[in-house]
């Protein structure tokens, strides 16, 4: 589903799996060209940690350090963690 109006006015339009998808990588691309792969933050809470490696992955792909885990800040040791 997709908003169409404003919030709050509770408009929404049915979407396909492949462009909503199309839509949230234009959107994360735009961000990444704007303000770098290091605005981009994912942070992972207390839910088994199967999550928390895709997550990393995720981070990986687009370039960004910025990885937050239950653990501590994976952002703040990006010489620990190197992006290959």
């Amino acid at each position: 589903m997709k908003r169409v109006g404003e919030r709050g006015e509770g408009k929404w339009a049915e979407i396909s799996w492949d462009q909503a998808m199309d839509e949230i990588a234009a959107q994360l691309n735009d961000i990444i060209k704007k303000h770098g792969p290091e605005s981009i933050t994912l942070g992972f809470g207390t839910y088994p940690k199967g999550g928390a490696i895709p997550s990393r992955m995720f981070c990986q792909a687009i370039g960004s350090p910025q990885h937050l885990t239950i653990d501590g800040p994976i952002a703040s040791l990006p010489i620990l963690w190197p992006m290959s």
